[in-house]
């Protein structure tokens, strides 16, 4: 944590056999709780130099019978090497990341509030993985309804 509305970040990211490593800026750029939306600012580059992205990432939350209703709009530019390979998947990598975070999510929110301060967080999720990730893609692209 820089401050309260920025973050930095250092993440890792596999796209089939290709990994990549990521430091990334996240800011704060709107927030408002009446209209319960949120904008965040994104910056990364690739550690090893093969390109870089940016991306808004807008949040809002809505009632609904039974719970809230979240939605996510993202804009994302890529640039460099990792566009060239990771245009094509970068959908369904984004598709997966975000499931395995609503499910993240919602067994936190599941979850009793923890006896003390100390205790466990839930278990984490399994790194998406390339082959899975590659032939979901391939396989939507190829029997896209329309």
């Amino acid at each position: 944590t820089v401050d309260e509305s920025t973050w930095e970040v250092l993440q890792r990211v596999k796209l089939g056999p290709i990994s990549l490593q990521f430091r990334s800026e996240v800011k704060r750029t709107e927030m408002s709780e009446t209209d319960r939306r949120t904008v965040l600012s994104v910056n990364a580059k690739e550690v090893r130099g093969r390109g870089g992205a940016e991306a808004t990432i807008e949040s809002s939350l809505d009632p609904i019978e039974g719970g809230t209703r979240v939605t996510l709009v993202t804009e994302l530019s890529l640039r460099g090497s990792v566009a060239q390979y990771g245009r094509p998947v970068v959908g369904s990598v984004a598709e997966e990341l975000t499931k395995q975070f609503a499910t993240c999510l919602a067994s936190l929110l599941e979850t009793e509030a923890p006896s003390s301060p100390l205790a466990a967080p839930p278990a984490g999720v399994e790194p998406v993985g390339g082959l899975r990730l590659v032939f979901g893609t391939l396989w939507r692209r190829l029997f896209r309804r329309s």
